[in-house]
């Protein structure tokens, strides 16, 4: 076959001559010479959901950790309950650093503020009502010095000026008089007997009028008896007087109140079930990463830990502390096991024996108590155990990031090159299959050439 000028038409690469599918060929050879490749892509996504998991894990860890940092302060670790008749005088609460036993309470008076209220005036807004000059006023014993001129003569001015003082606030009140309704009231922010208020008009000299303050009421303690003691608070939270009570005095009793706070163990227990349920988190992660082919539903995939050495140590370490005995406490209970904290075989989550718990609380609380918030104890040991791996400068498991990260830069380096190769070769077989048909035109065309010649004459 020939041109309009005799020459050979352009050949398609997709096997026009030939009748080869060309292009398929291509395909699959281009495919099988970049298997290396491709097994290079698997280790690099293997390598990432192996960062993924670590990272996860390293999250569990550090929630672990934190769990047991709360459980060494003892105010946390303790939980304390109140009980007694409600009443109408105070309001009891406690926390971790308590002390069981039954208190009475009998309030007398409650804490209360100063005030001060002016005589009355007919107007709040206008400047001059107020007399020009200087304004002592002495809170707490501290005593300011307001300057009263033709811009702040006014009730409303004035009581901004009063609130403008470190503990004072200042309003106009409108009693709702006929004629003169409005006075200036101060009022301390504070309880207590030395919270007083004392205001000075005397040099209040200019036009128009000084004002006279009145005591509405009178800074005061508050005035208790506690176990027959008698107590008194510049405030209504009555704090200190027993460890981890307080008392909010909300009124005035006629007669002792008895008030009894009791270690609640269930609390106790859910703090220590706290710890557990952190441990049992890392545990069960390790294990749902940690399947093997022929664990997995479809026999396709396996665990992202299978193989890793640095996360079979680390449940190798934690299992290590967990069964350890804390000798060094110098107490009766120095195990976990001895609380009733124990291993489950089938898959090394723990578990923890309520009925035991409590009897090792209720006999050996310092003991059991040693446990979380002693420096020798279980606690500590394994905050130190844990701060091995996630350490975020030099723990284990940042080190082992850190090298996955350079073991994936240099598997896309090679990823890069075989990219190039791939490309490469691919453009070397579509020009030897050009090539070839090329030739296999050529070939036709002399081929068609010959039959002409030869066998002309014989179809004439």
């Amino acid at each position: 076959m020939t041109g309009a000028k005799g020459d050979p038409v352009a050949i398609s690469v997709d096997g026009i001559i030939t009748g080869l599918d060309t292009s398929s060929l291509i395909s699959e050879l281009v495919d099988a010479y970049s298997i290396p490749k491709t097994l290079l892509e698997e280790d690099v996504g293997e390598y990432e959901l192996l960062q993924e998991g670590l990272t996860g894990l390293s999250d569990r860890l550090e929630d672990l950790s934190r769990t047991l940092e709360g459980l060494q302060d003892l105010d946390q670790l303790r939980s304390f309950s109140v009980s007694y008749v409600e009443n109408d005088a105070f309001i009891a609460t406690v926390d971790g650093s308590a002390v069981e036993g039954t208190v009475s309470v009998e309030v007398h008076s409650l804490a209360d503020s100063e005030m001060e209220v002016s005589d009355a005036f007919s107007d709040k807004t206008s400047t001059g009502i107020i007399s020009e000059g200087t304004l002592s006023i002495t809170y707490a014993g501290t005593q300011t010095d307001i300057t009263v001129d033709s811009t702040n003569s006014s009730l409303v001015d004035l009581a901004t000026e009063i609130s403008d003082v470190e503990g004072l606030t200042a309003y106009v009140m409108d009693t709702g008089d006929a004629t003169t309704p409005y006075r200036l009231v101060v009022v301390g922010d504070d309880t207590g007997s030395e919270s007083t208020i004392s205001i000075d008009t005397s040099g209040l000299t200019g036009a128009g009028t000084a004002p006279t303050f009145t005591e509405q009421s009178t800074a005061a303690d508050a005035s208790l008896t506690i176990n027959g003691i008698s107590v008194s608070s510049s405030d209504n939270k009555v704090t200190g007087v027993i460890e981890g009570l307080e008392l909010e005095l909300t009124g005035v009793s006629t007669e002792e109140t008895d008030v009894t706070i009791a270690l609640d163990t269930d609390q106790v227990e859910a703090q220590v079930e706290s710890f557990i349920s952190a441990y049992n988190e890392i545990i069960g992660y390790i294990n749902d990463n940690s399947f093997s082919v022929e664990d997995s539903s479809d026999g396709a995939s396996q665990g992202t830990f299978v193989g890793e050495s640095s996360v079979r140590r680390i449940v190798s370490k934690l299992r290590s502390v967990i069964t350890s005995q804390f000798s060094d406490m110098g107490t009766d209970i120095d195990s976990l096991s001895l609380i009733g904290v124990s291993t489950n075989t089938s898959d090394g989550t723990l578990s923890l024996d309520s009925d035991d718990f409590q009897t090792a609380l209720a006999d050996y609380q310092d003991s059991v108590e040693g446990l979380f918030t002693s420096s020798s104890g279980f606690g500590q040991t394994m905050i130190d155990a844990l701060d091995f791996y996630i350490d975020p400068l030099e723990g284990s498991i940042v080190s082992r990031t850190d090298s996955i990260d350079d073991l994936v830069e240099d598997l896309e380096d090679q990823i890069d090159t075989w990219e190039t190769r791939i490309e490469s070769y691919e453009d070397r077989l579509r020009s030897s299959f050009t090539s070839l048909e090329s030739t296999a035109g050529k070939l036709q065309g002399t081929s068609m050439f010959l039959d002409s010649y030869f066998f002309s004459d014989e179809d004439d």
